[in-house]
């Protein structure tokens, strides 16, 4: 065995995806490669080959968290790699002081998130970790994330690597008509879409507040997490539940049917390193709309009242939100465009240069 990668929990998020879609490339490439996840969260890669879970249900106590860490002892120990890439700040403080001392030659941790939004212990372990040298190469993916590690010591910051997020989203196999028939939409009505984990971090609460605002347009909500009944609610309270459809996890090869029966993705999250699902609606020429941060002015290459790649406004300015909505469903033009830009600027994260670099770590 080769290559292994590590994730803390199976679920639909963006480095559950990324770690996937690596795998596969390193497998084109006659890698060996498998995906590990300490716990399961939701079965969402269950079913795949060349994936192992090391823990069945999220860890309840202190005997959990030993279960799992003698199984990185006894499975590391079996497969003998020759690298371990892990991602997410809990598998990187966790799988690679394990890898160093068992003799893992290459220890690559993948910080997928600005180092402020971690939770505190994570990133002092972070910190101390990566300046003692356990990781031998340390993966950023993004400027944002980059420049979060600028007051690190230079010990941590010698071994930082930036590597973009590479996605993938295969060509739709059901029309628009066909899945707004299946939702209840009319063939005519207007779509906004989000895609993300229900967490505070994704905002779908914004996204609620919007539609309330905006008559005859409906909104699709992929994914699933801690909040959807709160957020079910709240769209009970707004009076918006009509319109509102939570279509729950959805199978990454079948994501694009619904992108492709919207009319807008709007990211309204309030901090991201990349934000994956931003350029995988991007990649389909699909019209972006973003919250104005860091790692979405680096992916769109657009200042905010800019129209180019796609459309960044601060949360903070509500209306001029439904604003910008509302010029794109009724400026066919201006959608085509923005779609197409978008399309052509989502090319330069591709899962084969991501692979490549990957590869030569």
């Amino acid at each position: 065995m080769k290559t292994i990668q590590i994730v803390t929990q199976m679920e639909g998020g963006g480095a559950q995806r990324v770690a996937m879609l690596l795998q596969e490339g390193l497998l084109q490439k006659g890698e060996e490669c498998e995906v590990w996840f300490l716990y399961k969260k939701r079965a969402t890669y269950e079913n795949h080959t060349n994936v192992l879970t090391i823990l069945d249900r999220p860890p309840e106590g202190i005997k959990d968290y030993f279960y799992i860490i003698k199984q990185l002892f006894r499975l590391i120990r079996k497969r003998k790699p020759i690298k371990i890439i892990s991602h997410t700040h809990y598998a990187n403080i966790l799988t690679l002081p394990i890898a160093a001392l068992l003799g893992v030659k290459k220890r690559i941790a993948v910080q997928h998130n600005p180092v402020e939004t971690y939770p505190k212990v994570a990133k002092k372990m972070d910190k101390l970790i990566g300046n003692l040298g356990v990781y031998t190469k340390n993966v950023v993916v993004s400027k944002s994330v980059n420049e979060s590690l600028n007051s690190y010591p230079k010990n941590y910051k010698d071994r930082l690597v930036q590597i973009f997020n590479g996605v993938k989203v295969k060509e739709p196999t059901l029309g628009s008509d066909e899945i707004k028939s299946q939702l209840g939409i009319e063939k005519e009505t207007p779509v906004i879409i989000n895609v993300g984990r229900l967490a505070e971090q994704k905002n779908q609460k914004y996204l609620i507040d919007l539609i309330a605002k905006m008559d005859g347009v409906h909104l699709l909500i992929v994914g699933d997490g801690e909040l959807k009944e709160e957020l079910q609610e709240y769209c009970n309270v707004l009076d918006c539940k009509n319109r509102v459809h939570f279509l729950g996890e959805v199978p990454p090869d079948e994501i694009s049917n619904f992108l492709n029966a919207s009319n807008v993705f709007v990211f309204p999250s309030v901090f991201e390193a990349m934000g994956l699902a931003l350029v995988e609606a991007m990649s389909i020429g699909l019209p972006v709309i973003a919250n104005d941060l860091p790692a979405t002015r680096e992916v769109l290459a657009v200042k905010e009242g800019e129209k180019a790649n796609g459309i960044i406004i601060s949360v903070a300015e509500f209306e001029k939100c439904i604003s910008q909505i509302k010029e794109i469903l009724e400026d066919k033009e201006l959608a085509v465009t923005l779609g197409n830009n978008a399309k052509e600027r989502a090319k330069l994260y591709s899962v084969e240069n991501m692979t490549d670099q990957y590869q030569k770590l």
